[in-house]
């Protein structure tokens, strides 16, 4: 339970993620092409959106998104941020606030 990088410390910190965020709970959901490597969408409810972006793969993924994204709500793994171009490492996910939908 100590250990910050355990399966048991994620699966609590995505439990508090869900909880935290309606729209994770009840939005609807908007697909992104985003290649083989990588599954991204966005989760909307109420006009919050979240985008989720995973590389599912063992090697590093690029993917573009939006420069204003704020600050990211839940980042696993090695994931940089330069502009609209995020740098994921293998097996790694970051969740951001999107732009607010009306």
């Amino acid at each position: 339970e100590r250990d910050d990088r355990s399966t048991l410390h994620l699966a609590r910190a995505l439990i508090a993620l869900r909880k935290a965020h309606p729209a994770l709970q009840q939005g609807t959901i908007r697909m992104t092409h985003a290649g083989e490597q990588v599954l991204a969408f966005a989760r909307i409810h109420e006009g919050v959106r979240l985008d989720c972006i995973f590389n599912l793969s063992r090697t590093p993924a690029q993917f573009t998104h939006a420069p204003d994204a704020g600050h990211p709500v839940l980042e696993v793994g090695h994931v940089d941020r330069a502009g609209e171009q995020l740098s994921l490492g293998p097996l790694s996910a970051i969740i951001l606030p999107g732009k607010r939908e009306a």
